[in-house]
């Protein structure tokens, strides 16, 4: 070690100056990958975040839809019994008509027979 004017000079051996600075080189390069992983790392965890909000916004989604399809069977089971309701008025009026069809049979047949019968009596 030598001082001039209030400096320092310090001498090493050729093999410890070139591990001195060999590790000092690889502590640049460490300390800017560093950096590159912390921005990296950041990018990620908004990756995260972003994939999160989507995630939620996924199951709302599915959730809605869950619950359409639950009023969609409701109005399905409705409908079948409107469908059903119907039915059974179709088949009442059927029996109506008939039963009307089968009493103006009778009349007309009525009216028929009998001013004939009376005329024959």
């Amino acid at each position: 070690m030598v001082v001039v004017k209030n400096d320092t000079l310090i001498q090493f051996k050729l093999e410890d100056a070139r591990f001195i600075l060999t590790n000092v080189l690889e502590k640049e390069i460490l300390d800017s990958l560093v950096k590159e992983y912390q921005i990296s790392d950041s990018l990620k965890d908004v990756r995260i975040n972003l994939q999160d909000s989507v995630i939620k916004d996924l199951t709302l989604k599915s959730s809605i839809q869950n619950d359409v399809i639950i009023y969609t069977n409701e109005i399905i089971l409705n409908k079948n019994k409107e469908i059903a309701i119907l039915n059974n008025v179709i088949k009442q009026q059927k029996k109506e008509i008939r039963k009307q069809k089968v009493l103006k049979i009778i009349g007309f047949t009525a009216a028929v027979v009998l001013p004939i019968l009376v005329l024959i009596l």
